[in-house]
């Protein structure tokens, strides 16, 4: 917890992914890009108030984050987020539901980039040493994922963040907040 002067706040919350170049990664990420639209735009948006929410899968580090910012409440957005993961492991997915978020995720792989956009990612793959072929076979994968290959991957997530009871949280919020754990103090 880092208390500061502000009027709304910021939450995290991290746990397990799958390892990069497998076809649950991709599924993960698949099922990320829905969530971003429903769960997560529904509940922390729509109703809890906040300005942004989202949740992603990192290959490098092989962890999901679930992130709130500008949000009235974050403490109360840790909830939510196991309440998110929940709905997702229960929800039926269709054919639909997967089509969407594949075309999402080939829309990041092959959309137009401008020189500086193609210069920022080449400077990115560089420094994370990720080859053309590693980003084709990440491709490849993305675009065979199925409904039942989210639902897996929703199942697989929520178990993760059982499992790690909760996973990791940070919270960034007003000084007014109680709370427990570590409290850092920093002049910002």
């Amino acid at each position: 917890i880092i208390p500061c002067d502000t009027q709304v706040g910021y939450a995290a919350q991290s746990l397990e992914n799958s390892p990069s170049l497998t076809a649950e990664f991709a599924a993960e990420t698949c099922l990320c890009e829905w969530m971003n639209a429903h769960p997560m735009w529904e509940k922390l948006r729509t109703v809890h108030g906040c300005y942004g929410a989202s949740i992603s899968c990192d290959a490098a580090d092989e962890m999901a984050v679930m992130t709130t910012y500008r949000d009235p409440d974050p403490a109360g957005s840790f909830p939510i987020f196991e309440e998110a993961l929940k709905d997702s492991a229960e929800h039926q997915f269709t054919k639909d539901d997967a089509e969407c978020s594949v075309i999402s995720m080939y829309s990041s792989f092959a959309m137009p980039r401008t020189p500086q956009n193609r210069g920022f990612t080449g400077c990115n793959r560089l420094m994370f040493a990720q080859t053309q072929a590693q980003v084709d076979k990440a491709l490849e994968l993305v675009i065979k994922v199925t409904e039942d290959d989210m639902k897996a991957a929703a199942e697989r997530l929520y178990r993760n963040l059982k499992a790690q009871n909760d996973g990791s949280k940070a919270l960034l919020c007003d000084t007014n907040k109680l709370s427990s754990g570590n409290i850092l103090k920093m002049p910002l």
